[in-house]
């Protein structure tokens, strides 16, 4: 019964407005029309499947209880503010129709009192649009329906990821070396190119504009007495306390000669993108998408590398040779990626598997805190083309998290404190298997292939790359991640672990075993989520 009332106030205004209509004598639409004639928008068995009623039996319900048709725009606040509602998309379907009475009235202008009469409307569908992204934020973190969606700023979101997070010891500076994003999180910049396809009332979703920067080097390592002994010049200047010139020279000749056949390439991307996050309703899937544009082998990838160096960690090697990384100088990039999660088995009793009696009574029975999904990836584009799948298991339904996993906000006071970091928290283990077409961070700029250096332009030339059968196409990678929330502010921390190398090196020389990539190799990240 209280959801039916709770739709009964939601199409309020449109019987206000049909009382105020008919003292104008001015037509309308008349209860019927608004479920069965003029606005096909509402989907009628979905309705009855999310409220158990059908349309006929609200309509039953609305002639018992006519006094509510006039009901002002106070009392719908009131209503509205002390009423819980659990199908913030259902409400959807219903402001549509208020909307299209809105444009329907404007289109008639038939008689004096129209400014007022819209106004009227407008602004009860705009607490509609209120109480929709408040229950929104109730029942999920961070995403809106489409159609309501309108915060400017809704988060902050960033994280710096290192070879130093993986485990203590473990800073090797190689391969992916080091990254960055600031992300900042949004109802606008919708950009629904296809309004009818991925953007339908079953999504609620969010978008992001944001900023970042990935870093790849070989490992560069090297004493004294190593230099010597392969007659390589070694000699400090006093006065600057580092090599000599002639002696950089030498060693700078020593590591390039070196890594041309025991090692990756440096490698790095800066980039701007928007990124958007999908939930479905039901709580099935999510899905999120990022179309990034920028440069390959700008500078930041050194300087940030250098800052680092010389300022977190004194001990560490000066990085020669990131002149010729891939696309020394700047390379336009740009590529697409999308990642879509699939609940298999779930807490709340979803799963793709629900309609299936017997997977109904298996969901029964699993802990509430298990929830097993599917991930499924695809990129394209000039930084990375790939494609891939996996498995993972977390404590939280996709409900429960947003696009990050940041965690719902605890509100039950009556927790103990265990159960309340508990809650306040997101454990999650993935691992992903990958199927590499091209990797320009190791094969040189391109799409499926790298493109031909032009030398009659001005271009940046790769000095040299990874040859097509050095790279593995067959990638296996474990993700463990950790996210705690107080009150707006998130903390997490994801580890990812290499299970296999990432490519094999041109020449198994003698100094093979001391440049080659180690078996137990990975990155870690930590960064913070604020919620404005």
């Amino acid at each position: 019964m209280n959801r039916i009332l709770v739709l009964l106030f939601i199409l309020t205004p449109s019987f206000a407005f049909a009382q105020e209509a008919a003292s104008q004598k001015e037509p309308y639409f008349c209860l019927e029309d608004l479920f069965y004639g003029s606005f096909p928008k509402l989907d009628t068995l979905r309705f009855e499947r999310k409220l158990g009623v059908s349309p006929r039996e609200v309509l039953k319900e609305v002639r018992k209880n006519s006094s509510m048709v006039s009901m002002t725009t106070e009392q719908i606040t009131y209503t509205l503010e002390n009423l819980y509602f659990q199908e913030p998309l259902l409400m959807l379907c219903l402001r549509d129709l208020l909307y299209q009475e809105i444009l329907e009235r404007r289109f008639a202008r038939t008689n004096d009192n129209y400014p007022v009469l819209i106004r009227n409307l407008q602004e009860k569908l705009d607490l509609v649009d209120d109480y929709i992204n408040m229950v929104s934020e109730i029942n999920y973190v961070q995403y809106r329906p489409q159609q309501s969606g309108d915060t400017w700023l809704k988060s902050i979101h960033v994280y710096h990821e290192n070879d130093i997070f993986f485990f203590p010891g473990r800073n090797l500076d190689r391969d992916y070396t080091g990254g960055f994003r600031f992300e900042f999180m949004t109802d606008q910049f919708k950009m629904r190119l296809f309004k009818n396809w991925g953007n339908t009332p079953r999504t609620l979703s969010y978008q992001s504009i944001l900023l970042g920067g990935e870093g790849y080097t070989p490992y560069i390592r090297f004493t004294k007495e190593e230099l010597e002994d392969r007659g390589v010049l070694y000699a400090i200047d006093s006065a600057t306390m580092f090599f000599t010139d002639p002696s950089l020279d030498s060693i700078q000749n020593h590591m390039r000669a070196n890594q041309r056949y025991t090692d990756r390439l440096f490698a790095s991307f800066q980039y701007l993108a928007r990124g958007k996050y999908r939930i479905w309703d039901n709580g099935l899937a999510r899905m999120q998408s990022f179309f990034k544009f920028g440069i390959v082998g700008g500078q930041v990838g050194k300087d940030i590398q250098s800052v680092i160096h010389q300022d977190f960690d004194s001990d560490a090697q000066r990085v020669l040779n990131w002149e010729d990384q891939i696309g020394s100088g700047g390379r336009f990039a740009l590529n697409v990626e999308h990642k879509l999660d699939l609940a298999l088995l779930a807490s709340q009793d979803l799963s793709v598997f629900g309609s299936n009696p017997k997977a109904k009574n298996f969901l029964e029975r699993l802990p509430t805190d298990l929830n097993i999904y599917a991930p499924f990836e695809v990129a394209f584009g000039t930084v990375n083309t790939h494609v891939g799948t996996g498995i993972g298991i977390m404590n939280k339904s996709f409900r429960e998290v947003s696009g990050t996993n940041v965690p719902q906000l605890v509100v039950d006071r009556t927790f103990c404190p265990s159960r309340r970091i508990w809650e306040s928290s997101t454990v999650g283990l993935e691992y992903n298997y990958r199927y590499v077409i091209h990797n320009s961070m190791l094969e040189g700029v391109g799409f499926t292939e790298p493109f031909e250096d032009d030398l009659l332009d001005d271009e940046a030339v790769t000095v040299y790359r990874l040859d097509e059968q050095h790279v593995t196409r067959h990638l296996h990678r474990l993700t463990l991640h950790l996210a705690y929330r107080v009150d707006k502010i998130s903390i997490f921390y994801h580890q990812t672990r290499f299970l296999n190398k990432e490519f094999e090196v041109k020449d198994r020389t003698p100094l093979y075993e001391e440049f080659a990539t180690p078996d137990f190799y990975g990155y870690g990240r930590i960064g913070l989520n604020f919620l404005l």
